[in-house]
């Protein structure tokens, strides 16, 4: 992925890096011109449990009806419990189950 040359926070402007399980707020201390970008605050979410430590259930089932890849059926994974609560400490409103 290529990154623009023209991506510059002005001053005083925030920024959000997150991988899911870890975000960072970030603030520009510079101008428009030459950012310094400095940590304003970090936000981590909470340890994934062990397998073990979670339990177990019985194996599922396909079935016709069920959407194919993921409950969402979008193709991609539902977010796990660390990663929701990661996203409840930052999003200013509800998020969806």
């Amino acid at each position: 992925m290529a990154v623009s040359q023209n991506l510059k926070p002005p001053y005083d402007g925030l920024v959000f890096l997150s991988d899911g399980r870890k975000a960072f707020l970030l603030k520009n201390e510079e101008d428009d011109v030459f950012s310094n970008l400095q940590v304003e605050r970090v936000i981590q979410a909470e340890e994934n449990p062990p397998t073990r430590q979670q339990g177990a259930d019985k194996p599922g089932f396909a079935a016709s009806g069920i959407p194919p890849h993921g409950p969402s059926g979008t193709g991609r994974p539902s977010a796990t419990s660390p990663q929701k609560s990661l996203m409840r400490s930052i999003s200013p409103g509800p998020l969806r189950p």
